[in-house]
């Protein structure tokens, strides 16, 4: 049987200071000086702290506050261009209709409907509640409001460049939304007409559904207008 040899016995270790370290030793520039005990003579007078009134607890942060500030609006009322401020003036239209811009195609939606027409090629529904507003039509702008009593407005749409059309129920715009369908056809709700605007290129920019219920010539009123500011803008183009 082979074992391995034991291991031989060698001498303790020792140690020796490197010669970089005996150099730094050695420089004056690394000497430090041992420190100097304090005494009476070379000690620093420090003041006391001043005394100051305990610290009291807020209750109310408004006592602390700029009132001037906080007594400001948040808003200019003076900017908001209100119905009142609208009527003042003269306004060509104003009544209640639904709107929306029809149907938000998506690039998975465009997709699909290639691909399994049958499937997605379904009409899309929206109730008339959910999308009824509150307009008025001043020089050639719509004025968009969440309703008769609100005088905030939402958003303006120019309408003189934007073309009117009637929209067929039964043979409804591709791009457009059912309002309020009948549970029997599927198609829009009795007693709202709607009113298609196309753009230059003949795609639908904003659908507008009014309920008879709610005017019985709204809709007629508002094509009305509309067409007149199509031929007002175009009259301008020539000259």
């Amino acid at each position: 049987m082979n074992l391995a040899e034991p291991a031989r016995r060698v001498s303790p270790a020792t140690c020796e200071m490197s010669v970089a370290a005996k150099a730094v030793e050695n420089d004056d520039e690394y000497i430090v000086e041992p420190a100097v005990e304090s005494s009476d003579n070379l000690a620093v007078a420090v003041a006391p702290a001043a005394k100051v009134e305990p610290a009291v607890t807020v209750g109310d942060a408004r006592k602390f506050a700029p009132e001037e500030m906080l007594k400001e609006k948040y808003r200019d009322d003076s900017l908001d261009i209100s119905l009142e401020k609208l009527r003042v003036s003269g306004v060509q239209f104003e009544g209640s209709v639904g709107i929306t811009k029809g149907l938000v195609v998506t690039i998975t939606r465009k997709t699909l409907g290639r691909i399994l027409p049958a499937l997605y090629d379904d009409r899309d529904f929206i109730s008339y509640g959910e999308m009824e507003r509150y307009i008025a039509i001043q020089d050639h702008t719509c004025f968009v409001y969440p309703s008769e009593s609100e005088p905030s407005l939402l958003y303006t749409i120019p309408i003189s460049t934007l073309k009117p059309t009637r929209e067929d129920p039964k043979h409804p715009h591709k791009r457009s939304l059912t309002v309020s369908p009948n549970p029997i056809t599927n198609l829009q709700g009795d007693g709202l007409e709607t009113i298609l605007l196309l753009d230059a290129r003949g795609k639908l920019a904003f659908q507008f559904t009014f309920d008879h219920s709610k005017g019985k010539r709204l809709a007629e009123d508002f094509m009305a207008v509309v067409v007149e500011s199509n031929m007002a803008d175009k009259n301008t183009e020539k000259k």
